[in-house]
């Protein structure tokens, strides 16, 4: 018999979910099965896998979910499983579980399937395309919230699906906003020390790749104004926000 999990005991770094209702020595009682790989990323190498629990009243739960392995070091993908445990944000991927497994650390999330690009977007009518980038820069904020800078914000880490839902990912070069200050190369090539401001040239190549060539006066100066190479003159999260959900943006 299959089931939906119900809601647990707590142990390593949880998300909720599957994982949720299982007792401390899981891991023992899992199977797991690869489906295909999904992509790779800052922090390690993901994987579309099932996994199947079979509880002590014989009852089989299972789940669709993407696993990441690390590269090589998993100090990346600690740190992302740090990052991630502490926000909740549905334009966020979701963390479920990270922990050891079979000797090695895995970070397991939501699955987050039927994916398409952010160009094939482009020629989406416009109310699709303030939804998609409002829906990124909500899920932006969740992170600046929690003091968390991304770090490698871009179109590469924003998952969009044929429903237009989106997902930001990869938190492995995220920094705490109250740490020392890192140098960076933002996605421009330049290095700057890594601040919230780092994450806005990620928005500027977003809004360029939904809107290529736009001739519309608040579109243009608000992707530059995200790509100005002198951070203390990029835009803001609030003032992208407030231009996106303004009455002049294309609807």
């Amino acid at each position: 018999m299959s089931q939906s999990p119900p809601p647990p005991p707590q142990n390593n770094i949880y998300g909720g979910g599957f994982f949720n209702f299982v007792p401390r020595d899981f891991a023992q009682h899992l199977r797991d099965r690869a489906i295909s790989k999904l992509g790779s990323g800052a922090s390690g190498e993901a994987w579309h896998y099932v996994l199947t629990y079979l509880s002590t009243s014989n009852v089989t739960y299972s789940m669709n979910v993407a696993i990441k392995i690390p590269h090589d070091d998993d100090e990346d993908l600690r740190k992302e499983a740090l990052f991630l445990s502490r926000v909740d944000s549905p334009y966020v991927i979701k963390l479920l579980f990270a922990g050891e497994s079979n000797g090695s650390y895995k970070l397991t999330t939501e699955l987050f399937g039927r994916r398409v690009t952010l160009q094939s977007r482009s020629s989406a009518s416009d109310a699709v395309k303030r939804q998609i980038l409002s829906h990124i820069l909500i899920g932006l904020e969740s992170l600046h919230k929690k003091n968390i800078i991304h770090g490698d914000f871009g179109p590469h880490n924003v998952l969009i699906n044929e429903n237009n839902e989106v997902k930001i990912i990869d938190l492995g070069f995220s920094e705490d906003v109250r740490a020392a200050a890192t140098e960076v190369t933002n996605i421009l090539g330049d290095s700057e020390l890594l601040t919230a401001k780092t994450d806005m040239m990620g928005v500027g190549k977003i809004i360029e790749l939904l809107y290529p060539g736009t001739t519309n006066t608040l579109v243009q100066t608000t992707m530059n104004g995200c790509l100005n190479r002198i951070p203390a003159n990029r835009a803001t999260l609030g003032v992208v926000y407030s231009n996106v959900f303004g009455p002049q943006w294309p609807k």
